[in-house]
């Protein structure tokens, strides 16, 4: 709190507050300390009357208590109660009886709080105090003479005959006190203000060229140029003052110099991006129709050395395709060119298209794809489905090209945003089980250029750009990007997106409409993310869904249900998928005569061809799987209408053979 004071305040203030502090304490303590030496000394003096009063009294009290007659004390007491701030005098017998007690008549008279203690008492003495009152008690003595005798051999004894006690109020004390206290703070405060003023007009005198000098710093902080201190003042501020007019002398040669800098670094970046994308987009004009003929190429009777050829300036093109799209893009989001569009669009269907896009990149190299969706993501929202496209592409490419084995999963899940009533965040992860990043490489993951070891340029390919332009992309949507990983153990991708809800709002969840009830079914595939998919999906329509791992399980679970009298109704099964002898679960069951047969629906990968004879004659459908052929698949396999093999992504192959006629019509 003091140092916020201290920042808003002023030099000027700050000195005056200080020294008005500092001179009013040390007027306070001056009079404090004055007033408590006066006190004490008053004090003293009146504790030191008082045993002189009670010793008097003692005196005058010696025929009253040797006759035993308060009569004889008359004068005594009166004589004492004559005296400033007597109250109340007593006297009593040896034996602490009684004699004579009188308080003093005069004007109003305040009770007296003490009482005697009844004890022996051998010398005049302050018996008890408050707040309010001394009691002083002094000893009385009878037979002493005023000289002894130098004939007697014993001197002799004096009698004690009784006690007096005298109480005294500390009224007038009280009232010098006090008095002494007022009298010395207005002294001190007097000279203190006075002392006060003189400082400030000295303050005043050697801030006013420094406040002049601060005026003039604010106003070239504020942009203005030419600005120049008058010295004056104290040594110090004329040579603040003349370091000033050095510094903004240096200062504007130096921006000067900047400007000129800077205008010339704007036209050459200027120049640089505009021949960047000139050529950019000059260059993928002819690329695209070098791709163009390498595709019709590929689809010719070649030989194999021909194909590998073929193969290779295939792959060389796309790479150089990707490249000059990445070039083009991060130019026109540095320009600030980039705007979104808001369209109508179903993350479902975005992200099913955007894996069967690479589905064929990842069985290639064996990795399993699929995806989830969270049941409170909107069948349909409003956003930009083309950067939306691109940031997983990019993301899911990469999670394919850094991984050996094991499988690529996208989560989809959103929440409502809390600044928009109308939008949510639309958050995506992509995860996969590839060779992962230690924390020192993640860091600068997603800067431009980067890679998170250099080695992985030669052995993977890639400019760096990727995640730089996917992060540009996520923050021009208003969300974050980010990742966490480990070192061969995968990483996992999250960004978010913020959409606007769709008119006819509807939800993953309310598709549970139910079109297999308590169908029972069992999965049987090797990859979690398939595994999850199939069972999340058909709960929703109703099914009971087990998904199990391997197909030694899922014998045996067949064997269970049908003990239980609940067999399974529909087996979808992963044509991979082996008992634990290792021999294919689809041969197996097929030789099996003990168990009940359910209907069968096979998952096979893209472009495989393990099972599509005639005799097996079972419906196939390909990974990666879509939720709207999967449902239908399933339907015709209950109603009986099921094909031999369900294919969407295969496209037959093209005869060239001599013996086959083309009829072409070309329209241009």
């Amino acid at each position: 709190m003091l140092r916020n004071y201290l920042k808003r305040t002023g030099f000027r203030r700050q000195l005056t507050v200080m020294s008005a502090a500092a001179i009013f304490g040390l007027a306070l303590f001056s009079s404090l300390i004055n007033s408590s030496e006066a006190s004490r000394r008053l004090r003293g003096y009146t504790v030191e009357q008082g045993l002189r009063i009670a010793e008097n009294f003692a005196r005058q009290s010696t025929l009253a208590l040797l006759y035993n007659s308060a009569e004889n004390a008359k004068e005594g007491v009166a004589t004492t109660l004559a005296f400033p701030d007597v109250l109340q005098v007593q006297i009593t017998d040896a034996n602490h009886r009684l004699l004579l007690s009188q308080a003093h008549t005069g004007g109003t008279q305040a009770s007296t709080q003490l009482k005697p203690a009844g004890v022996k008492i051998r010398q005049t003495l302050l018996e008890q105090e408050n707040d309010d009152e001394w009691l002083f008690g002094a000893p009385v003595f009878g037979g002493q003479t005023t000289e002894a005798s130098p004939f007697e051999v014993q001197v002799p004894q004096a009698q004690l005959l009784g006690y007096v006690h005298v109480a005294i109020g500390k009224s007038t004390l009280n009232r010098l006190a006090n008095s002494l206290l007022l009298a010395n703070l207005v002294i001190t405060l007097s000279f203190a203000a006075i002392l006060l003023g003189l400082m400030r007009l000295l303050v005043g005198h050697m801030t006013r060229p420094l406040n002049a000098l601060s005026n003039l710093m604010g106003r070239a902080e504020a942009g203005e140029s030419q600005m120049r201190a008058t010295p004056e003042g104290p040594k110090d501020i004329v040579n603040m003052a003349l370091a000033f007019n050095q510094m903004m002398a240096v200062l504007e040669e130096r921006e000067s110099e900047l400007k000129q800098s800077r205008d010339e670094a704007v036209h050459a970046a200027l120049m640089k991006a505009q021949f960047a994308a000139m050529v950019s987009h000059e260059v993928r004009t002819p690329l695209n129709g070098v791709v163009g003929m390498l595709e019709i190429l590929k689809e010719m009777q070649l030989t194999r050395r021909q194909q590998e050829c073929v193969d290779v300036a295939w792959n060389s093109s796309h790479s150089l395709i990707t490249l000059i799209n990445d070039i083009l893009d991060f130019s026109k989001m540095e320009a600030g060119k980039m705007e979104l569009e808001e369209i109508e669009i179903s993350p479902r269907v975005l992200i099913e298209d955007v894996i069967e896009l690479l589905a064929k990149s990842a069985n290639q190299k064996g990795l399993e794809l699929g995806y989830l969706i969270d049941g409170n993501v909107p069948e349909h929202i409003k956003g930009d489905s083309l950067r939306l496209r691109q940031v997983l592409i990019n993301l899911i490419g990469n999670a394919i090209k850094f991984t050996e084995s094991g499988e690529v999963a996208i989560r989809i899940s959103c929440k409502r945003a809390p600044e928009t009533p109308d939008s949510l965040e639309l958050c995506f992860a992509v995860s996969d089980t590839g060779i992962g990043m230690t924390e020192a490489q993640a860091q600068n993951i997603f800067e431009s250029f980067a890679q998170a070891d250099r080695s992985t340029t030669r052995k993977f390919g890639g400019t760096g750009l990727g995640l730089a332009i996917c992060k540009q992309l996520v923050e021009l949507m208003r969300g974050t990007i980010s990742v966490s990983s480990r070192q061969d153990l995968g990483s996992t991708f999250s960004f978010s997106a913020l959409c606007k809800v769709s008119d006819a709002l509807e939800f993953m969840s309310d598709k549970a409409v139910s079109p297999f009830m308590n169908l029972r079914v069992l999965a049987v595939d090797h990859s979690e993310i398939i595994r999850h998919f199939l069972q999340d999906n058909l709960s929703r329509c109703g099914a009971q869904c087990l998904a199990v791992a391997s197909g030694t399980i899922a014998l045996t679970e067949l064997s269970r249900a049908e003990k239980n009298g609940q067999p399974y109704q529909l087996l979808i099964l992963d044509n991979e998928a082996n008992d634990e002898h290792g021999t294919s679960l689809l041969r197996h069951m097929q030789s099996e005569t003990s168990l009940s047969r359910p209907r069968l629906l096979l998952l096979d990968h893209y472009g495989a061809n393990h099972y599509n004879d005639s005799n097996i004659g079972e419906t196939t459908l390909y990974k990666p799987l879509r939720l709207d052929p999967l449902l239908v698949a399933i339907k015709n396999i209950i109603n009986g209408t099921q094909t031999q093999t369900t294919s969407r992504l295969l496209a037959p192959k093209i005869s060239h053979g001599p013996d086959r006629l083309w009829r072409v019509l070309v329209a241009e």
